[in-house]
């Protein structure tokens, strides 16, 4: 069974590199809106989520808390992206598994 990675960013060209170095081995659902995100995972469980911390900062946590909920049954990858990652919030970067400058 193909792997399923969630990929929350809305510039275009950055959310294509996360893209093309998780295909072909994953199943990518790729979307702009944290709350397109929130409600795909009402009947998905993703392998890797993939989300662009300067899309939404701090409002970034609702989506990450949703993500956290299932992990004991369903094991996950977060990647954060942020170009200034000096600046997140701890409630931010401790949800975080590989955070990307």
């Amino acid at each position: 069974m193909m792997r399923k990675a969630l990929v929350v960013f809305a510039e275009k060209n950055r959310g294509n590199k996360i893209i093309n170095a998780l295909e072909p081995e994953h199943e990518i659902w790729h979307v702009s809106r944290q709350r397109v995100a929130i409600a795909w995972l009402d009947h998905h469980r993703p392998d890797i989520v993939a989300i662009d911390l300067d899309l939404d900062g701090p409002d970034s946590l609702p989506l990450l808390k949703k993500v956290r909920a299932f992990e004991d049954a369903h094991p996950l990858i977060i990647i954060g992206l942020s170009k200034n990652p000096s600046v997140l919030p701890e409630d931010i970067a401790s949800q975080i598994d590989v955070l990307i400058e």
